[in-house]
Formats: C-alpha cells, sequence, structure tokens
C-alpha cells in the first residue's frame, strides 16, 4: 500500500458528494477486510464544516455560539477512514452499553458520554425531559449541520426518534443538551454488526478522539477528503429529497435570517414557532406560578409577625382587663 493521502483544510469547492476512496478498493488486496467484517464494507458519513463567518449573524449559529460548540465544529479536520473502521470495529463488543473500553492499534481508552463531552470542554447538562411534540418533518434538521444532507446518519424514518426530538427541541427552546450522550448513542447504533445499511458515523470526531488518545496514523492509512464548508447559502438551497418538504422547512437555517432576528420572526418555520409558544407559555405559567408562592409566602411572614406583636401585648392587656372587671365588680370606674 502507499503512503496515508495528505488533505490540506476545509474547502467550500469540494464538496462531499464527490467520489472519496473507500476502504473496500484501497485494501481489499490484503486482510484488512477480513479483519474488520462488516465494517470494512459500511458507507461513512463525514460531517460538514460550518463556515461560521457567513453565518454569524443566523439564529441557530448563534445558539451554536452559546452553548459553546464552536469546539465541535473546528477541532473537526481530515478524517483517517482506517483508524475510523478499526474504532467501530473495536467497539462492537460494548455497543450494548452506555461505554465501552476500546484498544485500537494497542492504545487503550475509554469511551463514554462524560468522556466524550470532556474532550470538547462541555458540561454533562442535559434536560431530564423533552416535549414531546410532533416534530417530525423537521428532525433532520440539527444533524444536516454535521453530516452530509443525502446521506444523514439518523436515517430518514417514518417515525419519531427521541434522540432526535432531543436535538431540536433542545435548539428552539435553547435549552442545555448532552451532546456526548447524543454521540455515544448514535456510534452504539452504527457499530450494529446486524445491518450492512448502519452507516458509520462522525469520523471526524473518531479520527480527532483517537489521536488525542495515543493512536497514531499509519502509512497506508486511507484518509477521507476535507469536510466540505456548510455555508449559509448552502443550508438555505438543501432539499428534503425523502419526503418531498418544501424548503421553508429548512429556512431555520436559511440566508432569510439576519443579525437583528428575534425568536418569534416570521422568520422560523410555523412548527418553531408553535413549539416556542408552547414553552414561553408554561414558562408564562410557572412564572405566574412562583409569583403566587412568593406573594403568600410574604403574607404568611406578614401574619407572623402580627401574631407576635399581638403575642407580646396579649399578657398587659388581660391584665387591663381583669383590672376593670375587678372594678366594675367593686362598684369603681374603670376609666
Amino acid at each position: 500500500m502507499g503512503k496515508a493521502k495528505k488533505v490540506g483544510g476545509n474547502t467550500s469547492s469540494s464538496p462531499i458528494a464527490k467520489s472519496k476512496p473507500t476502504m473496500s478498493s484501497k485494501i481489499s488486496k490484503g486482510n484488512k477486510v477480513d479483519e474488520l467484517g462488516i465494517f470494512g464494507c459500511k458507507k461513512i458519513i463525514q460531517e460538514r464544516g460550518i463556515d461560521l463567518d457567513s453565518c454569524i449573524g443566523s439564529y441557530v449559529y448563534d445558539v451554536l455560539k452559546s452553548r459553546n460548540w464552536i469546539s465541535w465544529v473546528n477541532m473537526l479536520g481530515v478524517s483517517n477512514e482506517t483508524i475510523v473502521r478499526e474504532f467501530y470495529n473495536a467497539y462492537k463488543s460494548g455497543s450494548a452499553v452506555t461505554s465501552a473500553t476500546l484498544s485500537i492499534r494497542k492504545v487503550v481508552f475509554r469511551v463514554c458520554p462524560r468522556k466524550v463531552n470532556e474532550f470538547f470542554n462541555l458540561s454533562d447538562d442535559i434536560e431530564s425531559e423533552f416535549l414531546d411534540v410532533d416534530v417530525l418533518e423537521n428532525l433532520d434538521l440539527m444533524g444536516k449541520t454535521l453530516c452530509d444532507d443525502d446521506d444523514f446518519v439518523w436515517g430518514k424514518r417514518a417515525f419519531i426518534r427521541q434522540d432526535k426530538i432531543k436535538i431540536v427541541y433542545a435548539l428552539v427552546t435553547n435549552q442545555p443538551i448532552n451532546l456526548g450522550e447524543l454521540l455515544v448513542e448514535q456510534i452504539q447504533s452504527a457499530a450494529c454488526t446486524s445491518r450492512l445499511d448502519k452507516k458509520l458515523a462522525f469520523p471526524g470526531f473518531i479520527t480527532q478522539l483517537c489521536l488525542a488518545k495515543g493512536v497514531r496514523n499509519l502509512d497506508g492509512d486511507v484518509m477521507l477528503p476535507p469536510l466540505e464548508k456548510l455555508s449559509e447559502k448552502h443550508m438555505a438551497t438543501m432539499s428534503y429529497k425523502d419526503k418531498g418538504k418544501s424548503n421553508d422547512v429548512l429556512r431555520l437555517f436559511g440566508d432569510s435570517l439576519d443579525s437583528n432576528h428575534v425568536p418569534n420572526s416570521p422568520a422560523l418555520p410555523s412548527w418553531a414557532l408553535k413549539l416556542r409558544k408552547e414553552v414561553e407559555e408554561s414558562h408564562r405559567l410557572i412564572e405566574a406560578s412562583q409569583r403566587k408562592i412568593e406573594d403568600l409566602s410574604a403574607k404568611l411572614v406578614a401574619q407572623d409577625e402580627r401574631i407576635k406583636e399581638l403575642e407580646g401585648k396579649s399578657t398587659p392587656t388581660r391584665q387591663y382587663v381583669r383590672s376593670a372587671h375587678r372594678s366594675s365588680f367593686l362598684g369603681g370606674t374603670s376609666g
């Protein structure tokens, strides 16, 4: 095998859809495919680079910035396809659990949501409950900023998946989200050995994680093309091929938004506006309840103070009443 193919930085002129070297075509003459089994044949879906400079005014990218996800979009470089396939082959034995200890090229390390969040310097915050609403036609939005829109890692199925709801709801409501949990869930799903159509996801993240843990690139490793930069214009023209929906559902990520965008802007799709309205109404009810509780607490404090005040005056008052009764009984005046 030849030396590893070196590729430069991200460029917007090198779309993911272009033909790229595959593991099977590069190493089919050796024993590597046999060693990797099904993971030597599965298709790999690359993440997308995000051109933040041209999208800085967009609502979604403002959310990404506020969540400290900039480390996610900046750290993804050229992916080592060979390492990615070895990673999934090593992960398969632990694909049914929330964490796995892997040995790749004699380097042993653990993969779990907490370790993933630590790698990206993210917190483990996550909402314990997510609003269960029907946002099926928009569930792919967030994923399409990370993966090829033609082969999105979360698939194109006609049912709602909880992890998709978490992503969309967290983005729309600006709530905390546990990126580590979501990534590990998808890695577990892709590590399924029984289905060839379960594509291998997040090669950029896996490559950077393995390199950070000490796994070394080797001569003969197959390198994937650089990430295509995902610009505002690209997002605005994305098609929703699998369900035949209008591009209007993708305007949340498009160039129809500007730096003056406000949460209730008509530029948001109807599902997002409806969801935001429901959340805001819930927040209003919660705030109203909190105000009532505060008012009741203040009244209770005032009543306690009044009771203490009356208790302090109760002794002389009783003495005055007894004295008045005694004077009246003796025929005197109480004044």
